[in-house]
């Protein structure tokens, strides 16, 4: 199904492909990030722990982010950058546009 089957104009096709362009670069730069700093010595045994109950912090995909999820308690941690990427998905209507 084309974007103009779905209601939507060149334009907005046009903002389309730029966000989703921003948003790959910015994962692949955050994702850079995170294994580098996964590669680091040292990291204390607090190193992946949820800071509220201390259970172990699972990675997993939301929308295209790797966010932290506890296993224990289930709360969600960000690492820097990964709420402004949620926002730009949002705020671009990616969610929109893919059903999601």
């Amino acid at each position: 199904m084309s974007l103009s089957d779905r209601g939507y104009n060149e334009l907005e096709r046009v903002f389309h492909d730029r966000d989703a362009a921003w948003l790959q670069a910015r994962r692949a730069e955050l994702d850079a990030q995170r294994k580098a700093a996964h590669s680091k010595a040292g990291h204390g045994p607090h190193w992946m722990k949820c800071p509220k109950c201390g259970g172990a912090l699972k990675e997993e995909n939301f929308h295209g982010v790797l966010i932290d999820r506890c296993t224990g308690c289930g709360g969600v941690y960000l690492d820097k950058g990964e709420l402004e990427l949620l926002a730009r998905a949002e705020q671009g209507g990616l969610k929109r546009l893919f059903g999601g």
